[in-house]
């Protein structure tokens, strides 16, 4: 099928778009912050947004139209299965004008009938060595990203590192990427008194927010990095990490138990 991204893109035309929301991890991933945000997105603009969502994520989406996958669906091998060859079955009979796939660094159709679009998060396997067992890193860089290769009609990269991994590691050429950084939605409740729930004490930091997973998220060399800096800015700079305890946190919280800044070193949670 020859795509055209100008028919996708279009000059401000709304569009019936299919939002691939899986996998969501439950609410309690970065993926699934920008998921939420991406669909609230599209809604206010005034697309006409159909949410894919597994079983247990369709109260994630209460406002929005949900098409729910099968609950064979919902493990990883299952995840895998119906979006290479299932998902482009519902594309064709949706009458969709594309589809857009939020971790693309995760799951994507073996076949795309119509215009797909696919968010890639991050390359980490590529740079961080036993990130993933060798199967996954099999199925990651070399199944998926011939998918994504070969019937992406465009690619979006949240920052120029993942842009630049995309095109060395997936072989994609930066004419198929568009570099759109993740934003800042400001929460609307009120913010005060979040130091003291967080067991901080008012002052700078170094704020890092990310789920407590070792290596994955290179908690280990931002701290080592931290312990090298002059005694002027950590002094004046704590490191905080803000995020959900993680596969192999405990090498992370032990790590810190034995280090000199240990006192300036905080885990909020």
């Amino acid at each position: 099928m020859q795509q055209d991204e100008h028919a996708v893109a279009g000059a401000g035309r709304l569009r019936k778009i299919l939002v691939d929301a899986i996998p969501y991890d439950h609410g309690a991933s970065g993926i699934s912050v920008y998921v939420r945000n991406v669909i609230h997105a599209l809604e206010q603009a005034g697309h006409d947004v159909t949410v894919l969502a597994a079983p247990d994520d369709v109260s994630a989406f209460p406002e929005s139209r949900v098409l729910v996958a099968p609950r064979w669906a919902s493990g990883a091998i299952g995840s895998i299965v119906f979006h290479a060859w299932s998902l482009p079955r519902l594309l064709r009979k949706g009458d969709y004008d594309f589809c857009l796939v939020t971790a693309a660094n995760r799951r994507f159709p073996a076949k795309c009938p119509i215009p797909v679009i696919g968010t890639v998060h991050d390359l980490a396997q590529c740079r961080v060595k036993g990130k993933y067992d060798n199967f996954r890193n099999f199925y990651l860089n070399q199944v998926l990203a011939r998918w994504v290769r070969r019937g992406a009609l465009g690619v979006v990269a949240i920052s120029k590192s993942t842009l630049q991994d995309i095109v060395e590691y997936w072989k994609i050429p930066t004419s198929r990427i568009s570099l759109i950084y993740n934003g800042l939605s400001l929460p609307a409740k009120e913010t005060a008194g979040f130091l003291t729930r967080c067991g901080l004490a008012k002052g700078s930091y170094i704020l890092y927010v990310s789920r407590l997973e070792h290596p994955a998220k290179n908690h280990l060399r931002l701290i080592q990095a931290y312990e090298q800096l002059p005694k002027e800015l950590t002094d004046k700079y704590s490191l905080v990490l803000i995020g959900s305890p993680w596969k192999n946190a405990e090498a992370l919280t032990k790590y810190v138990e034995t280090s000199p800044l240990r006192d300036k070193i905080h885990f909020p949670g």
